[in-house]
C-alpha cells in the first residue's frame, strides 16, 4: 500500500461528523479518568486499564464495553497505532465514533467480523485487514483503508459514506438509502455500492482492480458518479451469468437497474469493457473511455442513454447498444478494431453533431430493427468497410446533414433494410472494397426499399447509387466525377413501388449518367452532362436502359455524353418524352437489338435533339 502520512484523528472527526453537544471536552482527550469519555485503547498496554488516557484497554472489546457504561449519547472511541483483532460485536443502541491514528498507523485485522449498531458508527483513522461487515442506521468512514485482499462491507439502514481513503481490497456498500464516497482511492481495490436509495461517488480512484472496478447495482433513486476514473482492470476468469453468452469480467465501470448520472468520468485500459450499463437510464456528460477491450461503452438491457461529450477510442467495438437506446451528442470516436457505433435487436440509436474517425472495419453497424438516427455529423475513413451498415432492418433509420468520406465498398451499405432516408449529406472519396474490388459506391442498396434526396455525392471510386432488387427515390442529389455510373438500379424488387429518379445532377459519371435494367423506373427532371466513355465496356451514354427494364424518361437534359444520349437495349419498354439530347459524341438516341424475341419497344415524344455526332436517333427497324 502506498504509504500515507496519518491525519490527526481529532480535526478529521471534527471535520467529517458534527461534534454534538461535548465541545467543553478537552480535545485531546486528556482527562483525569474515562468519565463521560473517550476511552483510549493501546494493544500494548498493561491489561485491566480502564480506558483513561493513563489507563487504556487493550481490545476492542473491552472499549465496546467500557463505552456503552458512560452516559454519553455518543461515546468516542481512540484507538492508538497498533494492530487489534476485529471480532464479532453487537452493539446495540451503542454509537461510537471509532478513531484511529491513522491508515498507516492502526489496523484492524477482521476475521469475517460484524458491527451491528441501531444508532451512528463514525469510522477513521484505520486499515481493515480481512473482512468487515459493518451494519448501522449511519455509517460515515473517513480515512479507512482497505487492505490487499480485505474487505469492508457497510450496511447502513439511512445513509453510509466513506471518505479520503485508500482501497487495496474492496468496499461493498449495500442495502444503504443513501450513502457518498468521496476523495477515495482504489489501488488493486474495487467499489460495489449495492441497494441503495441514493449513491453518491466523487473524486475516486480506481486502479489496477480485476473482475469490476466499479459496481452500481439496484440503486432505486439516483446514482451519481462525478469526477471517477478508473484505470487498468483486468479479468478474473469468472463464468458467464445465466442467459448470457459472456461473463461481466475486466468491466471498468457497470451499472445495473438504476438511474444514474455521471459527470467528468474517464475509463481507460480494460480488459473487456470500459462502461457498461444495463436495465437502467443514464445520463452522462464529459466521457472519456480509451482501451475497453471488446467494447468502450456497452448499453444493454432495455437501458436507456444519453451522452454528451463522449471521446472513446481503442476498443473491439467502441459503442454497443443492444435492445436499448443510446443518445450520442458532441461525440469524437475513433479507432475501433471492428467498428466504431453496433446497435442491434431493436431500441434506437440517435448520434448528432458527432465525428467518428478512422474505424477500419466501418464506423456505425445497425442491424435487426434499430430505429437509428445521424444528423450533423462527420464520418471518415474506414479502409476496410463501408462508413455506415444499415442491414436486416425493418425501423425507420435516417441520415442527415452528414460527412461521409474515405470509405471502402460504399459509404452507406443498405442490405434488407425497408425505410431508409439519406437527406442533405455529403458522401465522397469511397475506394474500392478490398475483397469486392468492382464495388465503390456512395450508397449501395440491396434488397431495400430507400429515399435518397438532397445530397451530394462525389469522387467515388465506384457509381453515387448503386440498387439491386431495390426501390424507393432518388431525388435532388450532386452527383459528379465517379469512377461509375451515376444511378445504377438493377432487377425489380417484388411488392416493391417504381423506382423513381428524380431532379438530379449528375456530371461526369463514366459508363453512364443513369442505367435501369430489369427494372420499372420514372427517370424525370435529371440534368446528366460530360458522361466519360469506359472503353472496357463500350459505354459512354447519358441513359442506359433494357434487360426487361419498363421506364418512363421525361424531361430530362442530357448533354455530351461520350456514346449516346440515350442508349436502348433489348426487351425495355416505356415511354421517352419531352428530353434534351444535346452534343452527345454519338446519336441522341439509339436503339440496340441483340434478340428478336425481347425488342426495343419505346415510344417518343417531344425529344429535341442538337448537335449529336452520329445524328438524331438510331433504331433496330
Amino acid at each position: 500500500m502506498v504509504a500515507r502520512r496519518a491525519l490527526p484523528f481529532l480535526l478529521l472527526c471534527c471535520t467529517l461528523v458534527a461534534c454534538g453537544g461535548d465541545d467543553d471536552r478537552d480535545r485531546d482527550g486528556r482527562t483525569g479518568g474515562v468519565g463521560d469519555g473517550p476511552v483510549f485503547v493501546d494493544a500494548t498496554a498493561e491489561p485491566g486499564g480502564d480506558g483513561s488516557l493513563d489507563a487504556p484497554v487493550t481490545t476492542l472489546d473491552e472499549a465496546f464495553d467500557v463505552a456503552a457504561s458512560l452516559q454519553v449519547e455518543r461515546p468516542r472511541i481512540v484507538v492508538v497505532a497498533g494492530t487489534y483483532p476485529v471480532s464479532s460485536r453487537e452493539l446495540g443502541a451503542l454509537a461510537p465514533r471509532i478513531d484511529g491514528a491513522g491508515p498507516d498507523e492502526t489496523h484492524f485485522v477482521a476475521a469475517d467480523a460484524t458491527w451491528s449498531s441501531a444508532g451512528t458508527v463514525d469510522l477513521s483513522g484505520a486499515t481493515i485487514e480481512g473482512a468487515l461487515h459493518l451494519r448501522a442506521d449511519t455509517i460515515s468512514c473517513a480515512s479507512i483503508d482497505v487492505g490487499e485482499g480485505a474487505a469492508l462491507t457497510l450496511t447502513g439502514t439511512t445513509m453510509a459514506s466513506h471518505t479520503g481513503s485508500a482501497i487495496a481490497g474492496r468496499l461493498a456498500l449495500v442495502d444503504t438509502p443513501d450513502l457518498a464516497v468521496t476523495s477515495s482511492a482504489f489501488e488493486g481495490g474495487t467499489l460495489l455500492v449495492d441497494g441503495a436509495t441514493t449513491a453518491s461517488l466523487t473524486d475516486v480512484t480506481v486502479r489496477d482492480s480485476a473482475g469490476t472496478g466499479i459496481h452500481v447495482r439496484d440503486v432505486s433513486g439516483e446514482a451519481r458518479l462525478t469526477r471517477v476514473q478508473v484505470f487498468d482492470v483486468a479479468e478474473l476468469g469468472l463464468d458467464a451469468p445465466d442467459g448470457e453468452d459472456q461473463p461481466v469480467d475486466g468491466v471498468g465501470i457497470l451499472i445495473e437497474r438504476s438511474t444514474s448520472v455521471l459527470d467528468d468520468v474517464l475509463v481507460a485500459r480494460t480488459a473487456f469493457r470500459g462502461l457498461d450499463v444495463r436495465e437502467g437510464a443514464s445520463t452522462m456528460d464529459r466521457i472519456t473511455v480509451a482501451g475497453g477491450g471488446a467494447s468502450g461503452v456497452s448499453v444493454q438491457g432495455g437501458a436507456v442513454v444519453a451522452i454528451d461529450e463522449l471521446v472513446a477510442s481503442d476498443a473491439g467495438t467502441i459503442v454497443f447498444s443492444a435492445q436499448s437506446s443510446t443518445t450520442l451528442r458532441n461525440a469524437t470516436i475513433r479507432d475501433g478494431g471492428l467498428s466504431c457505433i453496433l446497435a442491434s435487436r431493436g431500441g434506437t440509436l440517435v448520434i448528432t453533431d458527432s465525428t467518428l474517425l478512422d474505424c477500419p472495419q466501418g464506423h456505425i453497424s445497425v442491424l435487426n430493427d434499430v430505429e437509428t438516427t445521424v444528423s450533423s455529423s462527420v464520418i471518415q475513413n474506414a479502409e476496410a468497410s463501408a462508413c455506415v451498415t444499415i442491414s436486416a432492418n425493418a425501423a425507420p433509420v435516417r441520415i442527415d446533414g452528414t460527412s461521409i468520406a474515405g470509405c471502402a465498398g460504399s459509404g452507406i451499405g443498405v442490405l434488407e433494410a425497408t425505410d431508409v432516408i439519406v437527406v442533405d449529406s455529403e458522401i465522397r472519396d469511397v475506394a474500392p472494397d478490398p475483397v469486392f474490388v468492382d464495388v465503390a459506391d456512395g450508397v449501395s442498396v440491396v434488397d431495400g426499399e430507400v429515399t435518397i434526396q438532397d445530397n451530394r455525392i462525389t469522387g467515388n471510386a465506384g457509381a453515387g447509387v448503386a440498387m439491386l432488387r431495390s426501390t424507393g427515390l432518388v431525388a435532388g442529389n450532386t452527383l459528379a466525377n465517379l469512377g461509375d455510373a451515376g444511378v445504377r438500379a438493377v432487377d425489380p424488387r417484388a411488392g416493391g413501388d417504381r423506382l423513381r429518379i428524380a431532379d438530379n445532377e449528375i456530371a461526369g459519371a463514366t459508363a453512364a449518367g443513369v442505367v435501369v435494367f430489369g427494372t420499372s423506373a420514372v427517370i424525370e427532371g435529371n440534368t446528366i452532362d460530360d458522361t466519360v466513355l469506359k472503353v472496357s465496356e463500350g459505354l459512354g451514354d447519358g441513359v442506359v436502359v433494357g434487360l426487361g427494364a419498363d421506364v418512363e424518361i421525361v424531361d430530362n437534359t442530357i448533354r455530351r455524353s461520350g456514346a449516346n444520349g440515350l442508349l436502348a437495349v433489348d426487351g425495355v419498354t416505356g415511354r421517352v418524352a419531352g428530353n434534351r439530347f444535346v452534343g452527345n459524341d454519338a446519336y441522341g438516341v439509339r436503339e440496340l437489338c441483340t434478340d428478336p424475341s425481347t425488342p426495343v419497344e419505346l415510344t417518343y415524344e417531344a425529344n429535341t435533339y442538337t448537335d449529336n455526332g452520329a445524328g438524331e436517333t438510331a433504331s433496330c427497324e
